[in-house]
């Protein structure tokens, strides 16, 4: 799928949910719907499309998941506060895992795992991600010597914002 933005500009259609969550940390009280945090929210990750397994750490009772936000099309972040908007209906499968004890949302694509954090400063954000990417990586796939290794020789590290 394409759209036209302008005559021969042409944009490929990966649709996406821009925002799915769950409630925050009742002791944070009323937080902001624009940035994202530990609940998920509205992260704008264009990896999230159909397929795609998003595992995110529940804080209140019933989790209380919520998802918006479609987007058609979007680059690594709303960078200019647009996107492709549009409506999307979508068919998703919620499960608990009591087995997984996550400090931050982490995702798996067909050809990724993806780890998230959300930091006002910028190098804060990427040393939580990269931490929590470790952290995945000794749980399940790497001796204890390969885990920062590989984080640096992978895919690399993307940012939305």
């Amino acid at each position: 799928m394409i759209a036209e933005f302008l005559p021969g500009i042409v944009v490929p259609l990966r649709p996406f949910y821009g925002s799915m969550g769950v409630a925050p940390a009742p002791e944070l009280g009323r937080v902001s719907s624009n940035p994202p945090g530990r609940h998920a929210g509205n992260m704008d990750n264009k990896e999230l499309v159909a397929g795609s397994t998003l595992y995110i750490p529940v804080f209140a009772p019933g989790a209380l998941f919520e998802i918006g936000d479609g987007h058609a099309a979007q680059g690594d972040g709303e960078v200019d506060q647009t996107a492709i908007e549009t409506s999307l209906r979508g068919r998703l499968q919620l499960t608990v895992r009591k087995d997984m004890k996550l400090t931050w949302p982490r995702a798996e694509t067909a050809t990724d795992y993806i780890s998230m954090a959300s930091d006002p400063d910028l190098a804060r954000a990427t040393t939580m991600a990269v931490q929590e990417m470790v952290e995945f990586l000794a749980a399940t796939r790497s001796r204890r010597s390969a885990r920062w290794r590989s984080c640096g020789t992978r895919r690399g590290f993307a940012l939305t914002s």
